[in-house]
């Protein structure tokens, strides 16, 4: 849910389908492991890993444009946004594609629990009488996202999302 709910707030469009594969529980248990991808129009694409039987929790973010790429580890206490100076252009030179990317900025971010933040903003908003950053419809967003990834694992194939029926298509592999 809260990477879905950051996708949402990060993009301006909607996806066009969602994929989803994973295993399956046993009985009528959650999906212990399960990656999600999402294609953009305009051919961004999005892919999340999630999983309750990882060894360790990760939340790692990785934003790749033509110039530059932002990386952000949401579980690291005091950790930093860096901004690289390599993104996903072709590089001129081809022996130089492994190099090592230099870091271009770091930019702090103050450690805090997301949830105690989201109700302390919504205690906020309540008291002020102001709309919350994030209301109803994108909570409503975040669910039929959900629920799309769910049609998704359950028949194996993509779904094309915001049809009122989703209708499966194949996925292609590059």
């Amino acid at each position: 849910v809260h990477d879905l709910s950051l996708l949402d707030a990060w993009t301006a469009a909607s996806p066009a389908t969602i994929h989803a594969v994973g295993l399956r529980g046993f009985g009528n248990a959650p999906t212990p492991h399960a990656q999600l991808t999402l294609t953009y129009p305009g051919g961004a694409l999005a892919s999340i890993i999630v999983s309750w039987i990882a060894p360790a929790k990760q939340r790692c973010v990785v934003l790749g444009f033509d110039r530059h790429t932002i990386i952000w580890d949401d579980l690291v206490a005091g950790s930093s946004v860096q901004l690289f100076n390599r993104g996903v252009a072709p590089v001129p030179d081809p022996s130089r594609r492994r190099q090592p990317q230099s870091i271009v900025e770091h930019v702090p971010v103050p450690s805090a629990e997301p949830l105690a933040k989201a109700v302390g903003h919504f205690v906020d908003c309540i008291a002020s009488r102001t709309p919350p950053r994030s209301g109803a419809s994108a909570g409503l967003r975040t669910v039929q996202l959900l629920e799309a990834a769910d049609r998704s694992l359950a028949g194996g194939l993509a779904v094309v999302f915001g049809s009122p029926i989703p209708a499966p298509v194949p996925m292609r592999v590059a």
